[in-house]
């Protein structure tokens, strides 16, 4: 747990908490994964988690695809 400062949306800085934590996206598990506490009912995925995977979006067609790579 640690302490730092993060900017919102809006831009504007502000000192939140971080925790650690095992993340589990199906069948795989991401161990010790830094994420930050928010009063909102959803989580924002960061490139921290992100790299792991592979990422399509298609626009035209609204879909996004969340894979772990071969």
């Amino acid at each position: 747990v640690r302490t730092l400062r993060a900017a919102g949306f809006g831009g504007v800085f502000s000192d939140v908490v971080a925790y650690r934590m095992d993340l589990a996206v199906g069948r795989h598990v991401l161990d010790r994964v830094e994420l930050v506490a928010t009063k909102r009912p959803y989580a924002l995925i960061g490139r921290n988690v992100l790299r792991h995977f592979v990422l399509r979006l298609d626009g035209p067609k609204a879909q996004l695809e969340l894979r772990w790579p071969r």
